[in-house]
């Protein structure tokens, strides 16, 4: 009986809040099937650990902060990753030393990004490659706009502690810039 219970309370959820998960986790993600994808990935961790797990706060709290934990870490596999910052035409217009140059700017950023701490990391994700503003992450979040803008604080002086070696050169482009400032 127990078992058939949990089934249909998170049937019941599943039902009640999907369509909220899957809007938030579309106005970070920008696809909606990445962003189902990531609603229904939680939903199913959730079943494989129904019995193991132990929801302390409201349910609809919980299912929020793990789709935004999901969208997350999709935000953070490499076919994500900084993709979005360049254009083609940035490309084709560096000469070829120019090229590698950038390309060791693209590996410093991804690695001054990894060691960020996870909010950090996610705030600042979602502000600079999702374009949400600081209010929109602070409502997504469930944090206020003060931990928002003092996280984005944070990540950019750290990355610009990391990459102080590329920030002068040449070949600094443009959505980089954009990208270190305030």
């Amino acid at each position: 009986m127990e078992e058939k219970q949990k089934h249909n309370h998170l049937e019941k959820a599943f039902k009640e809040y999907y369509l909220f998960l899957t809007n938030m986790a579309y106005k970070v993600l920008g696809d909606i099937s990445q962003a189902e994808d990531c609603v229904q990935d939680v939903f199913i961790k959730i079943w494989n650990k129904k019995d193991k797990l132990k929801i302390d706060k409201e349910l609809k709290s919980y299912l929020t902060r793990s789709v935004i934990n999901a969208c997350y870490d999709h935000l953070s596999s490499k076919k994500m990753r900084l993709s979005k910052s360049f254009t083609q035409n940035d490309q084709n217009s560096l000469d070829t030393e120019n090229q590698v140059r950038l390309t060791e700017l693209q590996i410093k950023l991804e690695l001054a990004l990894e060691r960020l701490p996870k909010q950090c990391r996610l705030i600042f994700s979602l502000s600079r490659f999702q374009g949400m503003s600081g209010k929109e992450i602070a409502e997504y979040l469930q944090v206020s706009k003060k931990t928002v803008d003092n996280q984005i604080g944070i990540a950019l002086k750290k990355l610009r502690e990391d990459l102080s070696d590329y920030i002068s050169l040449s070949c600094f482009p443009a959505n980089f810039v954009k990208l270190l400032s305030l």
